[in-house]
């Protein structure tokens, strides 16, 4: 059995009005060719509003079936559109406000008076050390100048003792007359004098040291020094006499070291039998070479104890493990001999 089916044209129109949520048409069909459906919609708006969305879809369907047999058709369409707006709005703000107050002074004082030196200070004294000269002569009868004892002439810082003598100098080996010049370390007052010796001064003796029987002049006044100094004239004769004091040889004969001007063998005269008080008034007497001899001035009033030393040390004065020796009270004279002679027998505690 033949049967034919004329062609059916089927229109299927389909409006759906869906909320915002989607909905589900459904039209029958037979074996129906899909038309994919167009779809409008209007934008709702701002992100947040209230709104209702409409779809609408048309859809167009042909299909022409030829078939002998009994057709049976139940066409299901599904659609359901869905629509999933999930606005989001991220709204972060961020507030970042630093606050530097950094305040720096800008007020610059400004100096307006100006120091101005006019005054300009000269200088017109000579550093030390200051020069002394002038003319010296010893007038007397007791000695005459030589080479082994010539005419001295010595300052002293007043207020020093006699025979501290700082600077001295050599006027004459031959001649009883000589013009001098004295250089003095300081500026200050001096009081000047000059010798004579009336024996041969030990070569190896400091001329500071006056020595036994020489004929002495010392000056009365005091000169002021803060500048080199010319026409300081004076003469002297026996008036004063000869000093008195010990003379002799000396000689260290001990091993601890060589005598010498850094180690020299040294006369201190003490006040007192315990040798603990200088006499101020004495010399010091520093002989540089050994085995020879010295003179040296010593007070007579009455008498000193007289201690000679090895200067191990250097220092001047009798310091731990010096050689000494002690020579007792000495009542000097114009001509006494006191010879010297130790070893390493007795050592300074």
């Amino acid at each position: 059995m033949s049967r034919v089916i004329v062609a059916i044209l089927l229109v299927l129109t389909s409006v759906f009005y869906i909320s915002c949520g989607g909905g589900s048409p459904t039209a029958p069909a037979p074996t129906p060719t899909p038309v994919p459906p167009t779809a409008t919609s209007t934008p709702c708006g701002y992100p947040g509003n209230t709104c209702t969305c409409t779809f609408t879809n048309t859809s167009t369907n042909t299909f022409t079936n030829t078939n002998t047999s009994t057709l049976t058709s139940t066409p299901t369409i599904t659609n359901t559109p869905t629509q999933t707006f999930t606005p989001t709005v991220t709204y972060t703000p961020t507030n970042t406000f630093t606050s530097t107050n950094s305040f720096t002074p800008s007020y610059t004082p400004t100096i307006t008076n100006t120091l101005t030196i006019t005054n300009t200070p000269t200088i017109t004294n000579t550093p030390a050390p200051y020069s002394i000269s002038g003319n010296v002569s010893y007038t007397g009868t007791l000695t005459t100048a030589a080479a082994g004892h010539p005419l001295v002439v010595f300052a002293i810082q007043s207020g020093g003792f006699f025979g501290e003598a700082i600077a001295t100098t050599i006027v004459s080996s031959t001649s009883n007359n000589g013009n001098y010049a004295l250089n003095v370390p300081l500026s200050t007052t001096y009081t000047f004098g000059a010798y004579i010796a009336t024996s041969n001064t030990p070569p190896c003796q400091d001329l500071s040291t006056i020595p036994q029987g020489a004929v002495v002049d010392i000056d009365s006044g005091s000169l002021a020094v803060n500048g080199n100094l010319t026409g300081t004239n004076f003469s002297f004769n026996d008036t004063v006499g000869q000093i008195p004091g010990i003379s002799g040889g000396v000689t260290y004969l001990g091993s601890k070291g060589t005598v010498s001007t850094a180690h020299p063998i040294v006369i201190l005269c003490y006040a007192n039998p315990g040798y603990t008080t200088l006499d101020g008034s004495g010399d010091q007497t520093s002989i540089t070479c050994n085995n020879t001899t010295y003179s040296c001035h010593i007070p007579s009033n009455p008498s000193d104890d007289i201690l000679a030393f090895y200067d191990l040390t250097g220092t001047g004065l009798p310091a731990s493990g010096d050689p000494y020796i002690e020579l007792g009270q000495i009542t000097p004279t114009t001509t006494l001999t006191q010879n010297i002679s130790f070893d390493d027998t007795n050592l300074w505690p």
